[in-house]
């Protein structure tokens, strides 16, 4: 869902948007061609992140939580996009809090026992580093941007 919203939203985009030097956030820069595109794909992702895990009752609070909070993150970036140019705290923020988040939710809601295979151990632990580069990778790109 995520990456057909910013599909769609770089091809609204005027031709100056480059998605090798610019992330996803500028394109929900106020009063773009793809900023409601943008807008409405992060709110129903972090409304998706919400309900995952309300309903994930398999999963441990804790990660539960961390998922959620993703969520929550996700929508907020909507009502805090990136300026068009230069840095924004909470922005930054929200992406860094967010990222960290969905990155150890995971881990966070491993079960031990009878708990389904992927909230087992040995999954939510392998799948747990993929989402640490993912992350790291992304606030390399924002401390690019911002600094």
């Amino acid at each position: 869902m995520l990456v057909g919203g910013w599909t769609v939203a770089a091809v609204l985009e005027e031709p100056g948007y480059d998605p090798v030097k610019q992330t996803i956030s500028v394109l929900a820069a106020g009063g773009e061609s793809g900023y409601w595109v943008l807008t409405v794909t992060l709110i129903t992702v972090g409304a998706c992140y919400l309900a995952t895990a309300w309903g994930l009752h398999a999963a441990t609070l804790a990660g539960r939580l961390c998922l959620g909070g993703g969520g929550v993150s996700a929508i907020l970036l909507a009502m805090f996009p990136a300026p068009r140019t230069g840095g924004s705290l909470p922005h930054g923020s929200l992406v860094t809090v967010g990222f960290t988040l969905l990155a150890l939710w995971p881990v966070l809601a491993t079960r031990r026992g009878s708990a389904p295979w992927g909230l087992r151990p040995v999954p939510s632990i392998a799948v747990t580093p993929k989402n640490d580069r993912r992350a790291d990778w992304i606030c390399e790109v924002a401390l690019t941007i911002f600094t």
